[in-house]
């Protein structure tokens, strides 16, 4: 467990989760809002289901899960100030977050995949 809580996108990836679960708690919508939580709390455990397998390739595909549950995520908070449920300034902040956490797990990703070609070790 020591190594999942150092690794920095999982690090990452709690703190987008609160930040969109406060978010999700100013969707009046309450089938919209338990969603954005569903996919907020995916991408944690996705990681962490990840870093749990034994190989770079495994550890690659949940990750890559974990991406599409941020992405699901930012088009749900769109969907919510799209139909005034939220402000967009509220909107703008965590879709900012999550696109830095998309990014993370997309360097993670790739390097995972080289690694698992050969290119180099796995990521601390």
């Amino acid at each position: 467990m020591a190594d999942l809580k150092n690794l920095m996108v999982y690090q990452r990836a709690k703190v987008v989760c609160a930040a969109a679960y406060r978010f999700a708690q100013k969707v009046p919508d309450a089938e919209l809002r338990d969603q954005m939580k569903r996919a907020a709390t995916s991408a944690v455990l996705n990681i962490a289901e990840g870093r749990g397998r034994e190989s770079d390739a495994d550890f690659a595909r949940f990750l890559v899960i974990a991406r599409g549950s941020t992405t699901e995520l930012i088009a749900q908070i769109d969907l919510a100030s799209t139909f005034g449920m939220i402000a967009d300034e509220g909107a703008d902040a965590v879709i900012a977050e999550l696109g830095e956490l998309t990014g993370m797990l997309s360097a993670l990703i790739a390097r995972l995949r080289l690694t698992a070609r050969g290119g180099g070790s796995r990521p601390k």
